[in-house]
């Protein structure tokens, strides 16, 4: 074992009283792939303050992680444990109260900056979600602007996914962990995070707008795959199992990558999804997170009924849904029922070189393209004392104007300020519907 995965086990695996209480690697199924599946249980995240036992927030602790081999697979279920647990600390005491109208504007990131809801949607009675009052003061981190390093207010209710709303005017939308991440540097996890804010971004419009994303060949990732890859491309084959690969990359011009995987003669949608610079990571990382849904579609058993579409509220629901309602593919089979072939790949092979950039470097490059377009990052470092003396970075990378990934029925997010700059890139009719019909996100 790799001597710094030794060390932080050692620092950080106890069931009684370690960050991580336990790790377990999952057997895998006849008719999977071969890949390495680690879970793990972190522990219960609690910060001590003078307020910290009024906390009424639970939230399901288990961690995961999928690779090719079996060390990375544990690095990841352990890197997302921390990630999660950091994720959800946060002292209380540290936040800030103010009402907007009472900052200065370059000081704060405005709520009605982020998208999230229509008119029409907060005007309904029924909807659960509150639209920004600027009168009414509410709770604020701090982050940090990417494009200039400037500190500014961030509203605390974004921040945070174990984030305790004191008024409802702070409940803008559901706590979801995109943008979080864990690394070795804050550069590492501030480009892991950007990643997934932009791959998720990329993925929603994709489904937002019906849009066939263009079609990459199997035996063209096979031929510029490394040996680990190429081997389970070809395991794939054998087993017959259905594989789509997708170029989903849009505006921001970030190599994205979707996979999509069919268990044979049974319904269900293993998705995954990867941005970024280095094109031959992000199809690796496709494939593989394909593969891990893929594993939990196969072990999942059925319930004695079969779950509604107003009972989802889970990413894991909406997996369970498809695999439930076979005649639920033919609202997400525009994904893989595509003709137009991506040059992605094009000028690839085996022997071609990953990516040389450091990650400060690819953290200078993605703020650069994505202030082009006029979409401001920002980074909220949320790393817990115990966890910085472990020398690893919990941080928040948020882009308020992309289109945030959305879970659960009737939370679909209908402002069309990003969905109508897709369309205009697609040179689509700008009058188009957003798709409210439940994705296949895992």
């Amino acid at each position: 074992m790799d001597n710094k995965l030794a060390v932080l086990l050692d620092r950080t695996l106890d069931p009684d009283y370690g960050i991580i209480r336990y790790i377990k690697e999952l057997p895998l199924m006849p008719e999977e792939p071969d890949i390495f599946i680690t879970v793990a249980e972190f522990q219960d995240p609690f910060i001590v303050s003078p307020r910290g036992e009024d906390r009424k927030f639970r939230m399901d602790r288990q961690s995961a992680g999928a690779s090719l081999d079996r060390e990375s697979s544990i690095w990841s279920a352990i890197g997302e444990g921390i990630e999660r647990f950091g994720g959800a600390v946060y002292d209380p005491d540290s936040i800030t109260w103010a009402a907007s109208k009472d900052l200065q504007a370059d000081n704060f990131v405005h709520p009605n900056d982020f998208i999230l809801f229509s008119k029409d949607q907060y005007d309904n009675p029924n909807i659960k979600y509150t639209r920004h009052n600027p009168n009414i003061p509410i709770g604020w981190t701090t982050a940090k602007r990417l494009s200039d390093q400037k500190k500014v207010y961030f509203p605390a209710s974004l921040a945070f996914f174990a984030y305790e709303y004191k008024d409802k005017s702070e409940y803008l939308t559901d706590s979801y962990s995109t943008g979080l991440a864990c690394g070795p540097t804050k550069e590492w996890a501030a480009c892991s995070g950007l990643y997934e804010v932009i791959e998720r971004d990329a993925y929603s419009l994709h489904w937002a707008a019906k849009q066939s994303p263009k079609k990459i060949e199997i035996e063209q990732a096979i031929d510029c795959a490394d040996p680990e890859l190429k081997k389970l491309l070809i395991d794939v084959k054998r087993k017959g199992i259905e594989l789509f690969l997708c170029d989903i990359t849009n505006d921001i011009g970030v190599p994205t990558i979707m996979a999509i995987s069919k268990i044979p003669n049974k319904p269900g949608i293993a998705l995954g999804a990867s941005s970024n610079l280095c094109i031959k990571t992000a199809l690796k990382k496709a494939i593989v997170e394909s593969f891990h849904t893929f594993n939990w579609c196969l072990i999942t058993e059925s319930k004695d009924e079969k779950i509604k579409k107003e009972e989802i509220l889970m990413f894991l629901d909406h997996v369970r849904y498809y695999m439930e309602n076979e005649e639920q593919e033919q609202f997400a089979d525009f994904f893989w029922k595509t003709t137009e072939r991506s040059e992605l790949l094009d000028g690839l092979s085996s022997t071609s070189p990953l990516s040389t950039l450091d990650h400060a470097q690819q953290l200078e490059i993605l703020v650069s393209k994505l202030e082009k377009l006029g979409h401001h990052s920002y980074l909220i470092d949320i790393t817990p004392n115990d966890i910085a003396n472990l020398g690893l970075h919990v941080t928040k990378a948020v882009v308020p104007s992309l289109q945030p990934m959305w879970c659960g029925y009737g939370r679909v997010p209908l402002d069309r300020r990003r969905f109508e700059q897709f369309l205009k890139y697609k040179g689509k009719d700008l009058n188009i519907a957003i798709n409210e019909e439940i994705h296949p996100f895992p």
